[in-house]
């Protein structure tokens, strides 16, 4: 069943966001991981209404796709479009992720 909103089906998404990820939100009505998908999947519906589609080698550049995460998710998070800075869960180191995404764009 979907919730209100028609975004997030009922029963997800009442997670509340940790003090840390509320600190680089820019969106001060966001308290859940209901109401972050929402913003993000609004963020990200927007960008793709309005970038044109990107050619091959613009998909292998690493300004290319920094800028394109910016235009994804930049109405809703302080850092989108940079690298961070600090571990997760999940992920590569923060201090090899420069090197990664080059790796990962090189290898046609």
């Amino acid at each position: 069943m979907v919730g209100q909103s028609g975004l997030v089906p009922d029963g997800d998404g009442h997670t509340l966001l940790s003090p840390e990820d509320l600190e680089h939100l820019k969106l001060t009505h966001i308290t859940t991981r209901g109401d972050l998908n929402e913003a993000e999947q609004l963020n990200i519906l927007q960008a793709v209404a309005e970038t044109r589609p990107p050619s091959v080698g613009e998909l292998l550049d690493d300004l290319y796709l920094r800028r394109l995460h910016r235009r994804m998710f930049g109405d809703v998070w302080q850092w989108a479009g940079r690298y961070r800075m600090h571990e997760t869960n999940l992920g590569a180191d923060p201090d090899l992720i420069p090197a990664i995404v080059k790796d990962v764009v090189r290898d046609e």
